[in-house]
């Protein structure tokens, strides 16, 4: 009987290494399908940051808040300027003009006429309201205050984004490392899921052993599939953050 086994395992052993090499050669191109995803050139966390910020329209909303704001503080600046200034009027059109002839005559006469004339009249004006007085220099630092908080929203902004990126940079990296760890044992199990499948059917191996050894490499297929979804989720993120995809 164990004559008989071991010229089993004698015919078995170039089936099975030629089998092995077989699956190698599919395995690696399987493995180079595989690894492609995982193989991109991710950009510098400091470019990361830079493109986020720029891509982002909070920071663009709160950078043309700062402009509207600047626009303010430089009128409330100048509001006293509004009492003083020139005042000017023109207007031509048909005129009645009244005229008395009072010479060699014992009753003076009054005439009235139409003329067509243009009339104008220019002047300055000067105005102090106690009001304005009182309350410019609240109105001014109102506005300062004003366009100091847009400028630090706009600070604040930038900083979440930027501890966001990098959150997610290295939750990137982590994700990637561990992904092709699970790529190369994928390989290695399915190669190995093959050798079991012919060691069962050859009876080399029983029942609880051959399901025990399939549990195992239906984990490994599991853990696979979490990584590569954490991969592509954190690769998504900042995708999404950056307005670009990282190829």
């Amino acid at each position: 009987m164990n004559m008989i086994l071991n010229k089993t395992h004698i015919l078995l052993i170039p089936i099975l290494f030629s089998t092995i090499i077989t699956w190698s050669q599919d395995e690696d191109n399987s493995n180079t399908n595989q690894l492609d995803i995982v193989d991109l050139i991710i950009p510098k966390i400091d470019v990361l940051i830079e493109d986020a910020i720029n891509y982002n329209s909070m920071v663009k909303f709160r950078e043309k808040e700062i402009e509207a704001k600047s626009i303010d503080h430089k009128r409330w600046k100048k509001y006293w300027t509004r009492n003083f200034g020139f005042r000017g009027e023109g207007v031509y059109g048909t005129f009645n003009k009244f005229s008395a002839n009072d010479s060699n005559i014992t009753e003076p006469v009054n005439s009235i006429t139409l003329i067509n004339e243009f009339n104008y009249n220019i002047g300055a004006y000067f105005r102090l309201p106690i009001e304005d007085i009182l309350t410019q220099k609240k109105r001014v630092q109102r506005a300062t205050i004003e366009m100091k908080q847009a400028e630090d929203f706009l600070e604040y902004e930038k900083q979440v984004i930027k501890e966001t990126i990098i959150r997610n940079y290295n939750q990137l990296l982590l994700n990637k490392n561990a992904l092709k760890i699970a790529i190369n044992n994928l390989n290695d199990a399915e190669i190995q899921s093959k050798m079991i499948d012919i060691e069962y059917k050859n009876g080399i191996l029983d029942l609880n052993e051959y399901s025990r050894l399939k549990n195992i490499i239906a984990t490994i297929k599991i853990e696979y599939e979490k990584w590569k979804s954490r991969f592509l989720t954190s690769k998504m993120l900042i995708e999404n953050m950056i307005g670009y995809k990282i190829k």
